[in-house]
């Protein structure tokens, strides 16, 4: 007979019990052990990121400075040796805020997070936008870089926008890097899958020898693994690199059946076998039949200069703006349109619908076609604009700047002096740099929003890092555009010809409003 405590448990019993409460007791306190280290590593985790947030924005203000001071002395006399040297410290410069600014971010990808939600976005403008940057730094190399479209893909997709950019920046970054000589190519199309899932194919082709590293590309697969997608390597004999990733998207809007140049017929005469081919296929994707001759055709595109004074008909002339400046160009040439490498579709559709709602075309002069081009791109005089930013450099190379182009330009140094500042004065456009004391620029622009969001509120433009983090913190507090540091000349002239004239033109329209109201009050009475 087995013996029993006072609760009537048999020795067995009461150590299956006793057996099972310690079992209980390690599990909790493994969870427990479990729950702090995690605690302890998102800690830890978030530590780190705001130190790589703060060492970034530590370093971007000197190196801003050094860079919008070197473009200053570029823009001043100087002989060949000098000149040299302040591009290579530009182009270096360049290099090292690409590398700071990014990052914040690589320490969020590091940790298994995309800086970024899906959203919708074209991926025509995404890759050209990629392009266009990269198109200096290849030309400085004697590269030819471009895009070549499908009609595959659609016109609108929802992903990653932003991290798409990041990979295509990189593998173009490196494509320029270690490709001697040649072209570097970028085509895109669509796929669906076995499952009926839509992917987006990228091909980034150069004709390199050499092949970036497995460190060279670390980035890039982490950021297509935590897209969902796959990036894979070819290197090509004699012919170059080839880098194919696929990326998973939701398709939101197909390309239209039909473009308003469809059915027309260009010739392309001149330029290089790379040139015609990312042409052909810009055409091809608009529609456009492609003819070996003038003869029937509606368009000339060319870049040969002889061709162009005897083509008998319409002509978009192939140029760059450097090509474009040249007296040996102006001189006597007549064409319809000028097309500025890199060649965007968007352009080049925009061109041919110039030839076709205008034909029989009467072709302007080029000092007419290029003072009309460089009419565009002035931005409008007499504007006033405010420049937040607590980095005296900054500050320095941007009111030289803006006063150059003819606008007049007050400065502060903190988001609570813009604030007082737009309190006082009327201002067509704010430069608010995005991260400076007592008040940063996401606080004032809330507050300026906050007191004026009728029509005549200033426009603000974001200065700051180009994190996908920053870019919702401004969109959240009401700015209305983003320029990313290093701050250069295009970038601003882009966005001060894109925001002051519809502003002053508002401004002026409700002066005029409101005078007529007052003229109608003194009918009245």
């Amino acid at each position: 007979m087995q013996e029993t405590d006072f609760a009537g448990l048999s020795a067995p019993q009461r150590l299956q019990i006793e057996v099972g409460a310690a079992g209980l007791a390690i599990i909790v306190w493994l969870a427990f052990r479990l729950q702090k280290a995690r605690v302890s590593a998102e800690a830890a985790e978030r530590a780190r990121s705001r130190f790589a947030a703060n060492i970034s924005q530590e370093l971007r203000k000197p190196v801003n400075g050094i860079i919008g001071m070197t473009q200053l002395m570029l823009e001043t006399p100087l002989d060949q040796m000098q000149r040299d040297c302040m591009e290579t410290i530009r182009g270096t410069a360049d290099a090292l805020a690409r590398v700071v600014a990014g990052i914040p971010d690589d320490c969020r990808i590091e940790g298994g997070e995309l800086p970024e939600r899906r959203t919708r976005f074209s991926v025509e403008e995404v890759i050209e936008e990629v392009v266009a940057v990269m198109a200096r730094e290849a030309n400085e190399k004697g590269l030819e870089i471009g895009y070549l479209p499908d009609a595959s893909v659609p016109r609108t997709v929802e992903g990653y926008p932003g991290a798409l950019r990041q990979v295509l920046t990189h593998l173009l970054s490196s494509a320029v890097k270690f490709t001697g000589q040649g072209e570097i190519g970028v085509r895109a199309r669509a796929e669906s899958t076995a499952d009926g899932r839509l992917e987006l194919v990228l091909v980034v082709a150069d004709t390199g020898r050499e092949v970036p590293g497995e460190a060279e590309l670390h980035p890039c697969r982490r950021l297509m693994e935590l897209m969902g997608g796959r990036i894979a390597v070819e290197s090509r004999a004699e012919r170059g690199t080839a880098f194919h990733f696929r990326v998973p998207v939701e398709e939101w809007e197909m390309v239209e059946e039909r473009t308003p140049v469809e059915g027309m017929r260009i010739a392309i005469q001149g330029g290089t076998r790379f040139e015609r081919e990312v042409l052909s296929s810009q055409l091809q994707s608009l529609g456009v039949e492609i003819v070996a001759g003038t003869g029937g055709a509606d368009a000339l595109l060319t870049d040969d200069l002889p061709a162009a004074y005897h083509s008998g008909v319409p002509v978009i002339l192939l140029t760059t703006r450097e090509r474009a400046a040249s007296r040996e160009t102006r001189t006597g040439l007549r064409a319809c349109a000028l097309l500025f490498a890199p060649y965007r579709r968007k352009k080049l559709e925009a061109c041919l619908r110039a030839v076709r709602e205008s034909a029989p075309l009467l072709a302007a002069d080029f000092d007419a076609l290029m003072e009309a081009v460089e009419g565009e791109s002035e931005p409008a005089r007499g504007a006033r604009i405010l420049v937040a930013d607590d980095n005296a450099v900054n500050r320095l190379a941007a009111r030289r700047l803006l006063q150059r182009l003819g606008y007049e330009v007050d400065l502060v140094v903190n988001g609570r002096e813009a604030v007082l500042a737009t309190e006082v004065l009327r201002y067509d456009l704010i430069l608010m740099d995005c991260h400076m004391p007592e008040m940063d620029g996401f606080a004032a622009c809330e507050e300026i929003r906050g007191r004026d969001n009728g029509p005549d509120r200033p426009v603000i433009v974001a200065l700051a890092s180009g994190t996908i983090s920053e870019r919702e913190r401004g969109q959240k507090a009401g700015m209305d555009d983003y320029l990313i540091r290093p701050l250069d000349a295009y970038s601003l002239m882009a966005a001060l010809k894109k925001w002051v004239p519809g502003r002053q033109r508002e401004r002026r329209e409700m002066q005029e409003a409101l005078a007529r109201s007052v003229e109608v009050s003194r009918i009245e009475v």
